[in-house]
């Protein structure tokens, strides 16, 4: 998959000029970000909510991350996040 999503980029590098090149940099910049701020706040909500730790907490998700990351597909995910549903069971009390 991620050699797939190079291929995809390095194609659409080279067919752009310099100008639309930065635009896309700074679109990307921009979704990265929001990607950090939306963790940063899910961090928040299992501490809080949740009174776990939210690096255990990122050890136990991490991978269901990156794969909804790198497809930009929550569909994607579901059967990986119902094999972690007593996970969250165990974070939250009940799952949302």
């Amino acid at each position: 998959m991620p050699v797939c999503i190079f291929c995809s980029m390095a194609s659409m590098v080279i067919k752009i000029d310099a100008v639309e090149l930065h635009q896309v940099a700074g679109w990307m910049a921009q979704i990265y970000f929001c990607d950090l701020v939306v963790i940063i706040m899910l961090l928040i909500l299992v501490a809080l909510l949740g009174r776990t730790s939210p690096i255990w907490f990122l050890k136990q998700i991490s991978q269901i991350m990156v794969q909804g990351f790198a497809v930009a597909s929550s569909n994607a995910v579901i059967p990986m996040i119902l094999q972690k549903r007593n996970l969250l069971i165990y974070i939250f009390g009940t799952v949302i």
